[in-house]
């Protein structure tokens, strides 16, 4: 079995180490300003805030525990500065992905709820819902989680079995990427993943 994760730890059917099978630690980006005023991200690259290092740090220092492979991280500066800390604790590098940023909300980006429903209201009503739309001009969660969860394959690959991947990414692709790879039959997951918290993270078996 896998080591025993500290408290707080969600994990989700990870089993023995064997041949094919690999663990993936995923991980969302610490907090940013715009995470605090409710706005949309997307490809947008605001910097993390003062509580958003400070997170980065505690997740390095709870993580000191894992033996990582590889870590890897979308380009985007909340994602690469939630990582280095624990490349740093962990003695590895960042490997940079830009298939691994956030889904892609063209126009929405910057907007609040209350903006993108005054400006888009048609596609605001569609998205809450339920509707899988391109919002802004952007590309659907599908989409995003297809592009993320071909990257997350082709790393994993590179691991051995028994080996680990981590990997530093955004709340809404985390989640789009861990449904397709659950839907691909990849992931051990027994249930939708959730959305994780500003460094929240989650541990999954992978089977490639």
């Amino acid at each position: 079995m896998w080591g025993a994760a500290p408290p707080g730890t969600l994990s989700a059917g990870v089993g023995g180490a064997g041949v094919g099978v690999r663990r993936l630690v995923a991980v969302r980006h610490g907090r940013t300003a715009w995470n605090v005023a409710g706005r949309y991200q997307g490809h947008a690259d605001p910097d993390l805030d003062d509580e958003g290092r400070a997170q980065a740090e505690r997740l390095a220092a709870s993580l000191r525990w894992l033996r990582v492979d590889r870590l890897v991280s979308s380009d985007l500066a909340r994602a690469r500065l939630t990582a280095g800390p624990l490349a740093r604790g962990l003695g590895l590098q960042v490997l940079v992905d830009r298939r691994l940023r956030e889904v892609d909300v063209g126009a929405w980006e910057g907007l609040t709820p209350e903006q993108a429903a005054e400006l888009h209201p048609a596609q605001h009503a569609a998205w809450w819902a339920g509707e899988d739309v391109e919002r802004g001009a952007g590309e659907t969660r599908e989409a995003a989680g297809r592009r993320a969860a071909e990257a997350v394959v082709e790393h994993a690959t590179a691991v051995p079995p028994g080996g680990t991947l981590l990997v530093v990414s955004h709340g809404m692709v985390l989640r789009a990427a861990l449904r397709q790879l659950r839907a691909d039959d990849l992931a051990d997951l027994d249930e939708d993943p959730p959305h994780l918290a500003n460094t929240g993270w989650l541990e999954v078996g992978l089977r490639v």
